[in-house]
């Protein structure tokens, strides 16, 4: 690595340690190291570094975030591998990442390094177990995150980038633009090639997510250049300085265990905004949709102080329901959602894993949606607007599950609500009932125009040969055709016609479901109805049912 690239970024750590409060504390006190480093200044015979078992020993540390890839590594931390390693470690047996994070962290006058690979016992549940709780600390009291994400794998090594720095940048004399001053020089405005910001590879992989949220201070090496981000915002290596946005991601961690600790409010809005673009990355073992956002969530569940069902802060359950797919909000954006696998490999053979219940938004794969605007909340803070409720409120428990494990595949909620029977028209029954001139006349009736308007959505109408005023419904009328509301399937595989099932979370919205047996029910989708149906599902009996 350059001389100037090393100057550059103990320029950005001098600035930050200097000029910003909150960054100042990660210099004050070194923290207790994690349960074992690699020790990078060796003073060994060899001056190879080596595998060190810290006892909490204070000290600064620099963590490495990066992807593995199909690859692999050839040096490990095993039961077998871990004395060899404590003499020393063989530079050239380890992927390149490892190697050039070694002779970065030398070469930022920083002794210890942390990196999963060789620091967590691998093919030991129990180690992993215990060490991958501690994440939130081993990324947070870093005094610095090496973010590798140009490199698709350890073998790739993330120091260089396309442009190879090949061309210099060519200075432009600048001189005053008022004809009185127009032999004043001002000095030099330098041309650059436009560089990118993109992270790289890393930026779609979950297990990073959570490495980046937790991490104060990090140098993320993207595909393009070198950025800085601390709590008080980014800077590039092309001298760019992104605006904060309203939810700036770089000082999530220091908003929610701030003290004192921040409204339920706010730390449900940085929850919720995590959600959207955790969901939106992709993991190698599906089952560690879990895990992998663990960390963070044990952070946020420590101010919300109450129990994490399969995803769902119970508190605040009724809207965590209420996640869509992005394309219900958005039909240009993500990607359809799919159910999990086994395995995201292809060339392993795969099989449908039941990861959790229907209602959580770790049922599906690929990126969801909460609602969390301040209107929202308004809407699913107000017990007025309330829909659903646990069946025993006086107990308090929606669940029979007390926490989210890596192993919950199933859960039920026991529930109260209204279950309204609907049906959902087939291809040829829309195409007759001239669907679209109802899209267009609903859309401009309903809180989320959007909803009617996708093309995706399906129109629900209501079921049995009674109208609302006690009148027979003629299904191949359009004049008597009587949609009380607009859904979404989950999974585009899964729509289907015929006859199904609603619930209201909250007035206006709420999940389309199938029958999955006596008093049982489960998700298949979100739907939206507007003030003129409203009616419709206020005027029945509540009704006891199981969600599961």
């Amino acid at each position: 690595m350059r001389s100037s690239d090393i100057s550059l970024i103990n320029e950005w750590l001098q600035r930050c340690e200097e000029r910003h409060t909150a960054c100042k504390k990660l210099n004050s006190l070194p923290s207790p190291l994690p349960t074992r480093v690699i020790n990078v200044r060796s003073q060994t015979e060899s001056g190879l570094p080596f595998l060190q078992i810290t006892n909490s020993l204070p000290a600064q540390y620099v963590a490495l975030s990066y992807v593995w890839g199909p690859a692999g590594h050839e040096v490990l931390l095993t039961h077998e591998s871990i004395g060899e390693l404590q003499k020393s470690i063989d530079i050239t047996r380890l992927s390149k990442t490892f190697v050039e994070a070694i002779q970065l962290t030398r070469d930022l006058g920083i002794q210890y390094l942390w990196t999963d690979a060789l620091c967590i016992m691998q093919g030991d549940p129990v180690d992993w177990a215990i060490e991958s709780k501690k994440m939130a600390d081993i990324f947070g009291n870093a005094y610095l995150t090496i973010v590798a994400g140009s490199a698709a794998s350890a073998g790739e090594g993330f120091l260089k980038t396309p442009l190879q720095r090949s061309c210099s940048p060519c200075p432009i004399r600048y001189r005053s633009w008022k004809p009185s001053e127009a032999s004043l020089e001002l000095g030099d405005c330098y041309v650059w090639l436009p560089r990118s910001h993109n992270v790289g590879p890393l930026a779609k992989r979950a297990w990073c997510f959570q490495e980046h949220i937790l991490s104060p201070r990090k140098i993320v090496f993207g595909s393009d250049q070198m950025s800085y981000e601390c709590e008080r915002g980014t800077r590039n290596e092309d001298g760019s300085s992104p605006t904060t946005r309203i939810f700036n991601m770089a000082n999530a961690q220091s908003i929610i265990i701030s003290n004192p600790p921040p409204a339920k409010e706010v730390v449900l809005r940085y929850w919720y905004t995590m959600l959207v673009q955790y969901t939106d990355r992709e993991m190698t073992n599906p089952r560690d949709k879990f895990p992998a956002i663990s960390s963070v969530a044990s952070l946020v569940g420590d101010v919300l102080g109450c129990r994490y069902l399969a995803g769902i802060w119970e508190d605040d359950m009724i809207r965590g329901m209420s996640w869509m797919t992005v394309q219900a909000y958005n039909k240009h954006m993500g990607q359809p959602l799919t159910r999990p696998t086994t395995s995201t490999k292809e060339h392993l053979p795969r099989k449908k894993l039941t990861r959790a219940p229907s209602w959580s938004w770790a049922s599906v794969e690929g990126c969801v949606f909460v609602h969390h605007s301040r209107f929202n909340e308004r809407r699913f803070c107000d017990p007025q607007n309330f829909r659903l409720w646990p069946s025993d409120p006086d107990n308090g428990a929606w669940g029979l599950k007390t926490s989210c494990t890596p192993s919950m595949d199933a859960g039920e909620l026991h529930v109260k609500g209204v279950l309204k029977r609907v049906r959902v028209f087939d291809e040829e029954e829309e195409e007759a009932a001239d669907v679209e001139s109802w899209r267009k006349a609903f859309k401009n009736h309903v809180s989320q125009p959007r909803w009617a308007s996708n093309p995706y959505a399906v129109p629900i109408v209501e079921d049995g040969e009674q109208g609302p005023a006690g009148t027979r419904v003629d299904k191949t009328r359009k004049d008597e055709l009587n949609i009380v509301g607009f859904g979404w399937f989950d999974i585009a595989e899964e729509k289907r016609s015929g006859i199904l099932f609603c619930t209201q979370l909250v007035r206006l919205q709420g999940l389309m479901l199938e029958e999955a047996g006596p008093g049982i029910f489960r998700r298949l989708g979100a739907f939206m109805t507007n003030d003129a149906c409203q009616p419709w599902f206020d005027e029945q009996e509540l009704d006891e049912f199981v969600l599961v």
